[in-house]
């Protein structure tokens, strides 16, 4: 969510919601940093891994138009 703020306040309009940013944050930052699991309170389904897919694919659509 820092990074969306960061590049909103900068011109560079980001389509992610924030529950979409939370939810990345969530798988993102323990498996970075693991002091606990990736998802401490229950185990990625398929849902759960279909929606992150999307999300990724997601923003590197929006990444690759924001560097053309």
């Amino acid at each position: 969510m820092e990074l969306k703020t960061i590049l909103e306040k900068n011109g560079i309009p980001i389509e992610l919601t924030e529950d979409e940013c939370d939810f990345l944050d969530s798988i993102y930052l323990p498996t970075k940093y693991p002091l606990g699991s990736a998802l401490p309170y229950f185990y990625p389904d398929k849902d759960i891994c279909k929606k992150s897919i999307v999300l990724a694919e997601r923003v590197i659509i929006e990444v690759k138009n924001l560097v053309k």
